[in-house]
């Protein structure tokens, strides 16, 4: 937006943003009577110096945050859902019959498989979230009803069943909400990129930083080596059984690497 002496001037990229009621304007400021949209949050206003022309460009604008693609995770709650083994077998069995004729590495079904499971989450969340707005709406007009005195025993009945499917929801919503707690630093959420490469620098600055330390070594430093049986041991073919073993005595909540697979997905499939 932007003022001039020659009368009053006002541009903005998106016309539908604001429904204007009543405009002020000067030399150096507007201000305007509006409804601003629910879906423009953090809005800044910044006003540059005239210096070569008669305008005040005045800049309104919203405050974006962009940390890049969002990384694959799987949710615990997933497992609570009726349908998340069933997709899963069922496009486990379609990657396995597709590979017949040439082989495929586990790599790529995994991801082929992460493909599938985020196109599952996307609709799943979309009709769980549609059916919640539904749910709500009913329960608004059952209470009235009962407030009222009109609502019936089929009424009364039905309240009951709807509120054990919210309860289903919200018991989804918060597993979901546990496990992302855990990316906040220290207890706080931090959702400005600034503090959060800020938190990062402090916390790799005090593991690399130089700290005095007297330390008095020997002169002379045995020789440790592995007796024969060790050797063997380091040199031996690892066995499924030994694997199997190492991946339970796992943390559920850890995953093997940064793929978004947790060890409860190894365990359960």
């Amino acid at each position: 937006m932007a003022r001039g002496r020659s009368g009053g001037l006002v541009t903005m990229w998106d016309p539908n943003v604001f429904v204007k009621k009543r405009m002020w304007c000067a030399d150096s400021y507007i201000i305007i009577e509006d409804n601003v949209n629910h879906d423009i949050p953090n809005l800044q206003v910044v006003a540059l110096d005239r210096r070569w022309s008669d305008h005040n460009p005045i800049l309104l604008h919203s405050k974006k945050f962009d940390f890049g693609p969002t990384p694959f995770i799987i949710f615990h709650s997933w497992f609570d859902r009726i349908d998340f083994e069933k997709v899963v077998k069922d496009k486990w069995g379609d990657i396995s019959g597709e590979v017949l004729c040439h082989t495929k590495s586990l790599h790529t079904k995994l991801k082929d498989l992460k493909s599938h499971l985020k196109i599952w989450y996307s609709h799943t969340n979309e009709v769980e979230t549609s059916r919640m707005n539904l749910l709500l709406a009913d329960m608004r007009n059952l209470d009235q009803k009962n407030n009222e005195g009109l609502a019936s025993d089929e009424d009364k009945s039905s309240r009951i069943s709807k509120l054990q499917e919210l309860d289903y929801f919200e018991k989804m919503n918060s597993l979901d909400l546990m496990q992302k707690m855990r990316v906040k630093w220290e207890g706080v959420w931090l959702s400005d990129p600034k503090d959060i490469k800020e938190a990062f620098l402090n916390f790799y600055k005090k593991k690399f930083s130089c700290h005095d330390s007297q330390v008095s070594l020997p002169s002379f430093m045995p020789a440790h080596r592995l007796n024969t049986s060790d050797q063997d041991l380091l040199e031996a073919v690892v066995s499924m059984e030994e694997i199997k073993t190492a991946v339970w005595d796992c943390g559920s909540n850890k995953a093997p690497g940064p793929d978004g697979y947790s060890f409860l997905f190894i365990k359960r499939f």
